[in-house]
């Protein structure tokens, strides 16, 4: 993605993120996710325990860094200012 829409507020593409757990298999908690909630609008998020649905605020709010894809919250490229992100 080069610039979001200021229509906006969120937009995730292709969205991946796994996790290594010692003595185990890797886990795999988001693959290939997208999703555009505009600007003004209510979104949810709903699953059975496990789905990534933490793991993906997390990755919208900054606190984690995504794998593979590319995810802007209110324009700002999470993976390149995080911080911008927490501070909004």
């Amino acid at each position: 993605m080069t610039s979001a829409p200021a229509s906006l507020a969120l937009e995730a593409q292709d969205l991946g993120k796994h996790f290594d757990v010692k003595g185990r298999p890797r886990v795999q908690a988001l693959q290939n996710v997208s999703l555009r909630v505009p600007s003004g609008s209510l979104a949810a998020l709903v699953g059975p325990d496990g789905a990534g649905k933490t793991t993906f605020l997390r990755l919208a709010a900054g606190l984690l860094r995504a794998d593979s894809g590319s995810l802007r919250v209110l324009g700002i490229d999470v993976a390149k200012d995080p911080q911008a992100v927490q501070e909004r």
